[in-house]
């Protein structure tokens, strides 16, 4: 019911990546910063693709991923 630790660092690269002087003091969720940034496909994240995502807390429950994702935000 969980992701793999491969989504944070493929957020972390990602982020390394922008310029720190535009990009710095975001609060960020790794899922949604990902598909900001294009990644339309999360099945290969998930530890198991035949049970749904656990809820976190830390995510607000009214953020919808956005259209055209696979595997789920």
């Amino acid at each position: 019911m969980s992701r793999t630790p491969e989504i944070m660092a493929d957020a972390a690269h990602a982020i390394f990546c922008k310029n720190a002087r535009e990009f710095s003091g975001n609060f960020l969720i790794d899922d949604s910063f990902l598909a900001s940034e294009g990644v339309i496909d999360f099945l290969s994240y998930r530890v198991d693709p035949t049970k749904p995502l656990a809820p976190d807390f830390f995510v607000p429950d009214e953020m919808t991923p956005p259209k055209g994702i696979k595997g789920g935000i």
